[in-house]
């Protein structure tokens, strides 16, 4: 059983290098068993076809940007500020290592697909939902002072959001991701309004 399992691991991680290169539609079965040095039929007895290797690929980089982001929050959970920051610097800087997973959020063509949009649903819930935590976290400390963090929570996520296009596409460089989320959070933390 081991044994099986390594070599499904394998086959995903060779077809997700194979995705990240030549993207969905272009990759072939052939790709992913050239990557992996093994034949076609083997690929075939750990995944019908192509659509279920992407799918594993999707779930796995999932399941990886999950465990980090577990592992960041668990070190900074007395510090509700921090921990929103830290948060989105950790989404904005795996976006290139998770290429197909946020390409599949991102890709208005992989609709046809149920196992994305049933993923683009949890992510965007799920992302809420860390946010809302560390939001009522800092309201249970006497740090923030939110009426309703849920609806802050998806005005965060939203305004966010609005920078990982760019980053995805290689417009913005590491550097810059850090400079344009503290003005974000400036914003948030300190509004515009003069006092």
């Amino acid at each position: 059983m081991a044994n099986q399992d390594e070599t499904r691991d394998i086959i995903i991680k060779a077809a997700q290098d194979a995705f990240t290169k030549y993207g969905y539609r272009k990759t072939t079965m052939d790709d992913i068993a050239a990557a992996t040095s093994k034949v076609k039929s083997a690929i075939y007895y750990y995944f019908k076809g192509k659509e279920e290797v992407f799918k594993a690929v999707i779930l796995s980089e999932s399941e990886q940007f999950n465990r980090e982001m577990e592992e960041a929050l668990k070190t900074l959970k007395n510090d509700p500020v921090a921990l929103l920051k830290r948060y989105f610097l950790i989404r904005l800087h795996s976006i290139k290592q998770l290429e197909n997973y946020y390409g599949a959020l991102r890709d208005e063509n992989m609709g046809q697909f149920d196992f994305i949009n049933d993923i683009r649903s949890k992510h965007w819930e799920q992302e809420i939902q860390t946010v809302q935590t560390i939001l009522e976290s800092g309201i249970n400390q006497k740090i923030f002072m939110i009426d309703e963090p849920r609806v802050i929570a998806i005005a965060i996520v939203t305004s966010v959001q609005g920078i990982e296009h760019p980053v995805f596409l290689g417009h913005i460089k590491v550097g810059d991701v850090e400079q344009r989320l503290e003005a974000i959070f400036h914003l948030i933390f300190n509004g515009i309004l003069m006092r």
